[in-house]
Formats: structure tokens, C-alpha cells, sequence
């Protein structure tokens, strides 16, 4: 969880024997700060904290509807390969490398991410519903080489890859995600609260 401007994704799925990618932009008019841990289902009602589901709940900003802007637009990334095993490759360039950006995937379901080329190591998957969704925060630019392949028995052992060392690595996101710990505690106490 941290701040971030803009999320990048694509959503790939498998239509008339063939690997589809449906890309999206999300763009925040000021700083949001989002989780892509959190699950929608999971989090109580509150009218002090307005928060938005994007991807049935995969990502979670705090910020008001009106800041928001989404663009669809189809085939982002490159893929190479056959249905049932193939490379996806893709890259975003920003221009401002003063804050996060988000990068995610959401897999066909029955497919689980068999290698991660560039980077090696996301900051965040899991198998969210029907579907195995990726991230990656950035700043500037961004580039992404995976290797994905359709495995129903993978597919359902797959539970989640969290690295643990990416707050390490970037200390501003640590700070900004414990503020928002603190602030998730407090809106939920005065919600239990008689």
C-alpha cells in the first residue's frame, strides 16, 4: 500500500482460442493511495474513509470517484507463443520519477505465472475469484517479461507471492503505507464503537 498518480494494467483473457489483452489507465487528478493487497469483500462499510474497488476488488484506492479517470484500450503488451504456454512482454515510460506507479496483470483463469524474466519478482500476486492478478510499483518507466502457461492443477495450488523486501528498497512507501495502517485502525475503532 503507498501513494501512487496512475495505475497501468492489462487483463488478458482467452477468447475464441486466442490470448486477448484488454489494457486500462487509471489516472488519479491528485496523489491516491492504494492498496493491492486488499480485498473489497473483507473491508467493513465506512462513510469516513471513501474508498474504490477496481478489478472485482483487486485494487483499492482511497480517493473520491470524482478524481479518477479510467482509459480502456486494447493489445498493450506483446505475446508470443501458444495458448497454452507464451511470453508476455510490455513497458510504460511516465516521465516523472518522483512518485509510484502501479503495473498490474490479471492472468485467464487456469493460468499461473510459470517465470518471472524482468523483473524478477513482483510485489504482489495472488489468485483473487477466478483469477491470478500482478503487481509491480515503479517510477519513470517500467517493463515487464513474463512467462505464463495454462496449468489447472498450478493454477489451484497458487496462493500469493508478497516480496518481502520492496519496503526495504523503498522506505517512502513504507512510510506512507504505515500511515495508512493508522489510519484503516482508527476508521475501523470508531466503527465499533457503540
Amino acid at each position: 500500500m503507498g501513494y501512487t498518480s496512475t495505475i497501468f494494467g492489462s487483463e488478458l483473457t482467452l477468447h475464441e482460442n486466442e490470448i486477448l489483452d484488454q489494457a486500462y489507465r487509471i489516472k488519479f487528478h491528485n496523489v491516491a493511495i492504494v492498496s493491492d493487497h486488499y480485498d473489497r469483500k473483507k473491508q467493513p462499510p465506512s462513510s469516513d474513509l471513501e474508498r474504490l474497488s477496481f478489478f472485482d476488488g483487486t485494487l483499492l484506492a482511497f480517493i473520491s470517484p470524482d478524481q479518477v479517470d479510467i482509459k480502456e484500450y486494447p493489445q498493450a503488451g506483446t505475446i508470443k507463443g501458444s495458448v497454452d504456454k507464451f511470453e508476455y512482454v510490455n513497458q510504460f515510460y511516465v516521465g516523472h520519477g518522483d512518485i509510484f506507479c502501479i503495473y498490474f496483470l490479471i492472468l485467464p483463469t487456469e493460468y499461473f505465472p510459470k517465470k518471472f524474466i524482468v523483473p524478477n519478482e513482483p510485489h504482489f500476486a495472488a489468485r483473487v475469484g477466478e483469477q491470478i492478478r500482478i503487481t509491480w510499483w515503479f517510477k519513470e518507466k517500467f517493463e515487464v517479461k513474463i512467462e505464463i502457461e495454462k496449468n489447472p492443477k498450478k493454477y489451484l495450488k497458487f496462493d500469493f507471492i508478497d516480496s518481502p523486501t520492496f519496503s526495504e528498497k523503498h522506505p517512502g512507501a513504507l512510510a506512507s503505507y504505515r500511515e495508512v495502517q493508522n489510519l484503516t485502525a482508527k476508521v475501523l475503532g470508531e466503527i465499533a464503537r457503540p
